[in-house]
């Protein structure tokens, strides 16, 4: 369909769907982060407690990015609460969302320099 439209890319896609877009010869200039069974904006780099998977997830997606030749990888804050699966959690003040969020983009950036992907961050 998105090619009978015109288009050349599709955006916010995951590696696993790379192949169907060879199939179709389209483009994706900006992959999306694997964190099932949650969505890729629910868990972020605001929260360190979700680090070890955020970072593996992060890793693995500027890796199939550069493989399929894709320039970028989007990532996300994260949602306030420190579990945002619980309705009654407490939340993360912004100013030390902020500054965890920082940290934790410094601390993926070697794989990022390592594959020359750039970080398209979103709030």
């Amino acid at each position: 369909m998105a090619n009978g439209l015109g288009c050349v890319s599709v955006e916010l896609v995951g590696a696993a769907d790379f192949p169907t877009l060879t199939k179709q010869a389209l483009a994706c200039a900006t992959v999306q982060l694997n964190m099932n069974p949650d969505p890729p904006f629910l868990k972020g780099f605001n929260n360190p407690d979700h680090w070890p998977k955020l970072m593996k997830a992060t890793e693995e997606a500027i890796d199939a990015a550069a493989s399929f030749g894709s320039p970028s990888v989007i990532c996300f804050t994260g949602y306030s609460a420190r579990n945002p699966s619980d309705p009654e959690s407490k939340h993360i003040a912004p100013e030390k969302g902020t500054k965890d969020c920082v940290e934790g983009l410094k601390k993926s950036s070697a794989t990022r320099r390592r594959r020359t992907s750039t970080f398209a961050w979103r709030c």
